[in-house]
């Protein structure tokens, strides 16, 4: 049996699309939103509280979760609560052009499946996402689950470890992607994926010639594509962006291929 075939206005223009859905996968800290999430956070301590303990991690660059932890169980010391938490996520501005590209996926989700996978805890993504009114675009969250515990702070869970020795111990995105699919590959016509960061790579790799990563300019995944060594790894195809509404019209031309 043939898949079915549909024609897709849009900007004037009819495109065919196939009657699979795309997956859409998007990181979050630098992707979604402009900076890192859990970073915003930390400066809610006092400077000479938090400067050795960063200093710590980056010299032993121990589980983060594990840091965030410690830094959440100083916050309750220093009567840091929750709602100063949620303060210094409401400073964090969502990256230029992604309203666009959202609500494009929001109105067109009988054709793209929008996933988040990400190294953010979960309370961030979901309290980011519901305040700017963005989480029921996502059909997943894939992110280090958490809880508000008895003091009222957020506690983030470990994940179960993986045997992939290129990312960090926290998460494999390439892993994730594999445990979301399974062996449902068939089911999507393509996948995209927009990101920044050099722990996207791997998740990158797998990838087909039909699909396609979306890395934003000048961030850490392009300056690994700047090796050829690196840049020959992916089978995909990549096309950076500098505004994320840019995105639209690049999966609807790759759509026509």
């Amino acid at each position: 049996i043939r898949p079915q075939i549909h024609l897709f206005l849009f900007n004037k223009k009819y495109y065919i699309m196939s009657d699979k859905k795309n997956l859409v996968i998007f990181d979050f800290d630098g992707t979604i939103i402009t900076s890192d999430s859990e970073r915003a956070q930390i400066y809610l301590l006092p400077e000479e509280v938090y400067t050795p303990m960063l200093n710590d991690w980056n010299e032993r660059h121990y589980n983060w979760i594990d840091f965030m932890n410690s830094i959440y169980k100083k916050m309750k010391e220093f009567h840091i609560t929750l709602d100063d938490i949620k303060g210094a996520l409401d400073k964090i501005e969502l990256t230029p052009g992604i309203e666009t590209l959202l609500n494009f996926l929001k109105d067109n989700s009988d054709k793209y499946e929008p996933i988040i996978i990400s190294n953010a805890s979960y309370f961030n993504v979901e309290y980011i996402l519901e305040s700017r009114g963005y989480k029921n675009v996502f059909k997943k969250i894939i992110c280090n689950k958490s809880k508000i515990d008895e003091d009222g702070m957020i506690y983030i869970f470990k994940n179960q470890p993986h045997n992939c020795d290129k990312c960090n111990p926290c998460r494999c995105k390439a892993q994730n992607l594999k445990d979301f699919i399974g062996n449902n590959r068939r089911h999507y016509d393509k996948i995209f994926f927009v990101c920044d960061g050099s722990n996207d790579f791997c998740l990158a790799k797998q990838l087909e010639n039909t699909d396609c990563v979306f890395p934003r300019k000048d961030f850490a995944f392009c300056n690994i594509l700047l090796d050829e060594e690196q840049k020959a790894k992916l089978k995909c195809d990549v096309r950076p962006f500098e505004e994320a509404s840019s995105v639209v019209d690049e999966m609807i031309q790759l759509e026509d291929k």
